[in-house]
Formats: structure tokens, C-alpha cells, sequence
């Protein structure tokens, strides 16, 4: 008896098993079918897709620079059917345009291929059926040049900032020159160029970053990307005492200080700490401000300092004095 039920339990579990099986290949096959008739649905819709369209340029003379952005392909937005706009992408239909340098008139050192060209050329790459919506850039502007150049430096542009508790010790570029090509009177102009916008704050450590270089319209400049090196130091506070000079004194008369030096306090480098020196700031008490001798106290000011500190500060702005008669 146990073994004829377990026979028929198992013989039951083999039914319901084929059973839900079955609907299962039933619902994978309608499925399938579906996704194909909606993939065909769509397909037949009219619908727009950007393609890009490559740009080739030939007959350039050798003694010719091409000096302004070159583009290498343009952005069309294409109204077409589905099938129509997936053979653009999923086959080698697209052709280059190739623009003729030599067809051009040589003149001004600059080429304009109007829209309409470009649209003109764009549409010789695409089916009879396709529509362009849009073109990207709109003109085509080729700048050149009979490869006259100069040398010109590279400034930085931006705004970087050490961490509290660092300084910048030294903000360089490498190369710190580029050559520009560019036509004569735009070339006569050009003094220096710049990186693009750099911004960067907090920084604590020695920092190497890859800038491009700004663009300038009608100038190709080489090479067009530099390093920017940004190198930091921990700040350290370091005191002086510095000798206190007379200034614009009258003949015959002397200035004596009380004290005749005074602490000045600054922030540095942990790397300048031992080459910055009291020779390199000069504490003055100019006679002008002492107010002929009749004030009571003698103002003193800080005239020099090196570049490598910062937060100077003197311990007092004021000395006790007397002016000798010699």
C-alpha cells in the first residue's frame, strides 16, 4: 500500500512538473514573439538619432599650418526610420567628406565652408530618405598660415589655496613656453597665453595635474596640453631681531632707539626655515613721523621682507628714542 503511494505521488509531481513547464515555454515563445513585432513596430517609426559624419582635409601644401581647431567630424541630427537610422550605426554606410584645400581661394588665411555646403556635403552621405534636422558646428571655419611662429609663456589662471596649516612654495609650468602658429598680424599680438581655469583649494601635498592650455581662435598652439606642478611645505613660525634704522634724519643729528632692535614675527616654509635671515628685512623710524623730536614715543615700521613668509608681524610699533646733536 505505502508503495503504490508513493508511485502515485510521483507520477503526480511528474505531471504538474511537465505541465508548468509547458506553460512556461508557451509564455517564453509569446514573449519572444512579441518583442519581435514591437522591434518591427519600431523600426518603422520616424524617429531622429545625432550620427557623426567624419572630415577628411586634402591637398594641404607643405608649407601650409593649419592653425585654427580642427575638427574632425561633424554632428548631424537625422530624421529617418528606425532601420534606416540602425544602418547608419551598424554599418560602414557613412562616408567621410573630404573637403579639398586646393579648391579653395588662398587669400585672408582663413576658409569658410558655409551651412548650406556642409548640409549640402552631408546629405551625399545619407540615404534618399533621410532628413537633417541639424548640424553641428553650423559653419566650418579652417584658419591657416605659412607657418610663421613664436615662442611665447605660459601663464597660470585659476585661484589655488594651501590647507591651514601648509604653503604654497612654488606654482610651476612644463613646459613654461609653447610655440604658437598663428596668421602675422594675430602672431604680433600675441604675448603669452594661458591655461584654461584652474581652481583648486586645501591642498596639503605636491600636486601634478595635465591642463589644457586656452584656445585661441585662428592660433594652434603646440603643445596644447602642460603640467601644472603645485608644490606645498608645512608652515612654521620663526622670530628675528631686527636692527632698527633711521631714516630722512637732518644733517648733524643721530637716533638712538630704546631698544635699537626688535622681534619680528613670521610664518615660512619648513624648507626656507634656515635661509631666511635678518638681513633680508629692514625695521625703519623715519624722523618725519617723530614730529621734530617733541613725541613721546618714536613709530617704527616694517619697509622690506622677503616673499617666502607671510603674517609679518613686529612685536611693537613703537620705541622710546632720543635725537643726539653731533
Amino acid at each position: 500500500m505505502e508503495a503504490l503511494l508513493k508511485t502515485i505521488y510521483r507520477k503526480a509531481k511528474d505531471f504538474l512538473f511537465m505541465f508548468v513547464n509547458k506553460k512556461f515555454l508557451v509564455f517564453l515563445f509569446f514573449f519572444a514573439l512579441s518583442f519581435v513585432f514591437w522591434i518591427i513596430i519600431s523600426f518603422n517609426e520616424v524617429m531622429e538619432k545625432e550620427i557623426s559624419i567624419p572630415i577628411t582635409i586634402t591637398n594641404v601644401p607643405k608649407n601650409v599650418v593649419i592653425t585654427g581647431e580642427s575638427y574632425d567630424t561633424i554632428r548631424v541630427t537625422v530624421r529617418d526610420k528606425g532601420y534606416v537610422l540602425g544602418a547608419y550605426f551598424y554599418s560602414d554606410y557613412i562616408r567621410p567628406i573630404v573637403i579639398n584645400f586646393a579648391s579653395y581661394p588662398r587669400e585672408s588665411g582663413r576658409i569658410t565652408i558655409s551651412a548650406a555646403e556642409m548640409q549640402k556635403r552631408a546629405y551625399q552621405q545619407l540615404y534618399n530618405s533621410s532628413r537633417i534636422v541639424s548640424i553641428k558646428p553650423e559653419k566650418w571655419d579652417i584658419f591657416y598660415n605659412d607657418g610663421s611662429n613664436k615662442m611665447v609663456p605660459v601663464r597660470f589662471q585659476g585661484y589655488v589655496k594651501a590647507s591651514p596649516t601648509n604653503i604654497i612654495t612654488l606654482t610651476e609650468i612644463i613646459p613654461s613656453r609653447v610655440r604658437v602658429y598663428a596668421a602675422n598680424a594675430t602672431l604680433d599680438s600675441i604675448k603669452y597665453v594661458t591655461i584654461e581655469p584652474f581652481h583648486m583649494l586645501d591642498i596639503s601635498d605636491t600636486l601634478y595635474r595635465d591642463v589644457e592650455v586656452s584656445k585661441i581662435q585662428g592660433v594652434k598652439i603646440v603643445p596644447s596640453k602642460v603640467k601644472l606642478r603645485i608644490c606645498t611645505d608645512v608652515l612654521m613660525e620663526k622670530r628675528l631681531e631686527i636692527p632698527i634704522t633711521a631714516e630722512n634724519m637732518p644733517p648733524k643729528k643721530t637716533l638712538r632707539t630704546f631698544p635699537s632692535r626688535v622681534s619680528v614675527k613670521f610664518v615660512l616654509g619648513a624648507g626656507m626655515y634656515n635661509k631666511v635671515n635678518e638681513s633680508q628685512f629692514k625695521v625703519v623710524a623715519d624722523y618725519r613721523d617723530l614730529k621734530g623730536g617733541t613725541a613721546e614715543k618714536g613709530i617704527i615700521r616694517l619697509k622690506n621682507y622677503p616673499g617666502s613668509v607671510s603674517k609679518v608681524k613686529l612685536e611693537t610699533n613703537t620705541v622710546d628714542y632720543l635725537i643726539e646733536q653731533q
